[in-house]
């Protein structure tokens, strides 16, 4: 699976597309999260698949949690895959590739953040065991 960054002409893939709890399909969201991935802000990476995206993160060079900006720490941020698509390593590749950019950029370290509580999603229980 190949990976690649956001660009105008995914926005209608990720808005068809019936991703699940946690998927972002406002077209109008995601206009904005072009605008910040064109001013530098961001950068997103999206997984395509054939007309599709099977999904999608970001990575925050300047993140609103407030102890991963005062040290100059980049956040991997809103990390989703589409329903179908799920648990066949999307989230991990887009992780990696976080990952990497960062480190290219001399970035000693990433956060992470997760939320833990039911507007999350399901989860596995033995995971936090």
């Amino acid at each position: 699976m190949l990976l690649e960054q956001l660009n105008r002409s995914h926005i209608d893939a990720i808005v068809r597309c019936d991703g699940g709890k946690g998927w972002k399909n406002d077209r109008a969201s995601w206009e904005q999260t072009a605008q910040e991935v064109e001013a530098g802000g961001r950068i997103v990476m999206v997984a395509p698949s054939g007309e599709a995206v099977c999904g999608y993160g970001s990575l925050l060079w300047h993140p609103d949690y407030p102890p991963f900006r005062a040290a100059g720490i980049p956040e991997i941020h809103d990390i989703a895959t589409a329903r179908a698509f799920r648990r066949q390593g999307v989230a991990t590749k887009l992780i990696s590739a976080f990952e990497r950019i960062a480190a290219e950029r001399g970035c000693a370290a990433v956060g992470l953040g997760v939320g833990l509580y039911a507007d999350y999603g399901r989860h596995n229980a033995s995971m936090w065991r």
